[in-house]
């Protein structure tokens, strides 16, 4: 993965778990990564498409400390 798309979906997970998915928009998230929203659509289709993504990154992430601690 990119470091621009980690980049992206650390943040995105912030914003949606703290603001929800309809209260954070692509301009949000691409200014809290300091990027110009099209930027963002080059890794996303669309915010679904991130939110989904930020979601399996969560996950994976949890995954691997289980994995880790075993």
């Amino acid at each position: 993965m990119e470091p621009t798309q980690t980049k992206l979906l650390d943040i995105a997970v912030e914003l949606f778990a703290e603001q929800g998915f309809s209260g954070v928009s692509m301009r949000n998230i691409a200014r809290a990564a300091g990027i110009t929203p099209a930027a963002i659509y080059h890794h996303f289709a669309n915010k679904d498409a991130l939110y989904v993504a930020a979601l399996e990154h969560v996950y994976a992430s949890q995954a691997m400390e289980l994995v880790t601690e075993a």
